[in-house]
């Protein structure tokens, strides 16, 4: 029957999304194996204080990078609650949400209205409206609170809960996987050189056949990966940084496409209000915190400071010592020009 096979297509993608997590673990303790072998033992680390500060700091890295990445895994990414509803919306602007969610399904956005993040919206699939900022996974068929992307390597999303765990997991990956290459080039180097000096053979730094072939799969397997987390912590950086998440880059990317086309130069995305605070928004406020996996999201994830987009106006707001932000709704929201005009919270 058609609900057998959808539970079976379920029942694969969960499947095949565990297989992905577990050929990450089993990289990760390859790398960490492989790197006490060739570096630990090969270099005789433990005859020196240099070389247990290397074992120490090599053994740290892998241990955060363990750790972060077990909560990307097990923290719920945030699903929006059940009957959420945005607080003192018209009966129009709620029918009007609806609607538009129908179009949405026909063709693309081509408005500013449209592609502003702070708008009423309504979700077809959940048969429910959603706060800014939020969008719907068809992996966790539910709407996930600032949703970034969802990751088949952690077998999750990645969204309000769980964003800084992901960020710190790439962090201290790429961060390993560089230490891990240089280590092993510089065992590389004392190798030949040990060899070059006593001949071949057994002792020392001298190779071994297990050396050569950790260093072969470290080059041609670890290398490859090493780029690719790389150039993925680069964009998550970079999108950090401005306050937006992977799905809001495109959005942002179309907005400004469409604002050119109408003749208006000053665009900028709303949820952007400087490197200090984007930062603050998913690593936390204390800045002592932020390579430390700790709980630091700041309120519900169903309301976010905002600035009108295109008149870049910051609602008139106060500033506490911690950096938070204090709105007319008092709730330590700074509200959007709209939402001031209308009296819509988005709570």
């Amino acid at each position: 029957s058609t609900k057998m096979c959808i539970a079976d297509e379920c029942c694969s993608e969960k499947c095949q999304n565990r297989s992905l997590v577990a050929v990450v673990s089993i990289f990760i303790c390859f790398n960490w194996v492989s790197w006490w072998i060739l570096v630990g033992f090969g270099l005789q680390q433990f005859n020196s204080v240099l070389g247990v500060i290397n074992i120490i700091v090599w053994n740290g890295i892998v241990f955060g990078i363990c750790l972060n990445y077990y909560y990307a895994i097990n923290t719920e990414a945030g699903y929006v609650p059940s009957g959420w509803t945005p607080a003192n919306a018209t009966k129009e602007e709620m029918e009007a949400a609806i609607k538009e969610a129908e179009i949405k399904q026909r063709g693309p956005k081509n408005s500013l209205e449209q592609l502003n993040p702070e708008r009423i919206r309504y979700c077809n699939m959940c048969k429910a409206y959603k706060p800014p900022r939020s969008h719907h996974c068809r992996e966790c068929k539910r709407c996930v609170k600032r949703m970034d992307h969802h990751c088949p390597w952690v077998n999750n999303c990645v969204g309000f809960n769980n964003h800084k765990y992901f960020m710190l997991f790439l962090t201290y990956a790429s961060t390993g996987l560089v230490y891990q290459l240089i280590t092993v080039i510089v065992r590389l180097i004392y190798g030949l050189k040990e060899t070059s000096r006593r001949g071949p053979g057994v002792g020392g730094t001298n190779f071994m056949v297990l050396d050569i072939v950790l260093m072969m799969l470290n080059f041609f397997l670890t290398l490859p990966v090493t780029i690719a987390i790389i150039s993925l912590w680069v964009y998550q950086i970079s999108c950090v940084i401005e306050n937006m998440t992977s799905i809001e880059d495109y959005t942002a990317s179309r907005a400004k496409k469409v604002a050119r086309r109408q003749g208006i130069k000053n665009y900028k995305w709303p949820y952007d209000f400087g490197f200090a605070y984007n930062v603050r928004t998913v690593m936390g406020r204390d800045r002592a915190q932020w390579l430390i996996p700790t709980d630091t999201t700041d309120g519900e994830g169903v309301e976010f400071r905002a600035r009108d987009p295109i008149l870049d106006i910051v609602p008139q707001a106060v500033s506490d010592k911690t950096g938070a932000v204090t709105g007319s709704d008092g709730n330590g929201a700074t509200l959007s020009k709209r939402q001031h005009a209308t009296g819509h919270h988005n709570v």
